[in-house]
């Protein structure tokens, strides 16, 4: 986006009649969690995917919202009033929770490419004490080229 405009604002000084730039799509499917178990010990992880793709070579900064929190950590579903904590991350290790750059949070930075599946981390930590329903949040992915 911001290459757009720098080319626009370019062709405008400058007299131009023609610009083009590159058309890009992304998509990204829904983290499913499935059940949470109240009384496992270990983390409930899940991977999915965001995806971009470009008519033409562009790099590409991707970053995540907090969601309803407003926080990066801890990141929470809801269902009522009642919370349910969880995370995305960048890796599989699940080190390096993903945002927009503040916070100690990290965004992804892909080189030239035409487009690529990127997968996303997700994890909601063992022994939380949550009534029983149905929990969601609503994150917004930006990609930046």
């Amino acid at each position: 986006m911001n290459r757009v405009r720098a080319v626009l604002s370019a062709c405008i000084l400058a007299a131009c009649l023609e610009a083009s730039a590159a058309t890009c799509s992304v998509s990204a499917a829904g983290l499913a969690f499935g059940a949470y178990d109240l009384f496992a010990t270990a983390p409930l992880d899940v991977t999915g995917t965001v995806e971009f793709r470009c008519n033409e070579p562009s790099a590409v900064k991707i970053q995540f919202s907090p969601g309803s929190a407003g926080t990066f950590w801890p990141r929470t579903m809801r269902n009522g009033t009642a919370t349910l904590d969880y995370n995305i991350y960048t890796n599989g290790s699940r080190t390096q929770v993903w945002g927009d750059g503040t916070n100690g949070t990290v965004t992804r930075n892909l080189g030239a490419g035409r487009g690529e599946p990127v997968a996303v981390f997700g994890r909601v930590p063992p022994l939380q004490n949550v009534p029983e329903g149905t929990y969601g949040d609503t994150l917004v992915v930006t990609f930046n080229f």
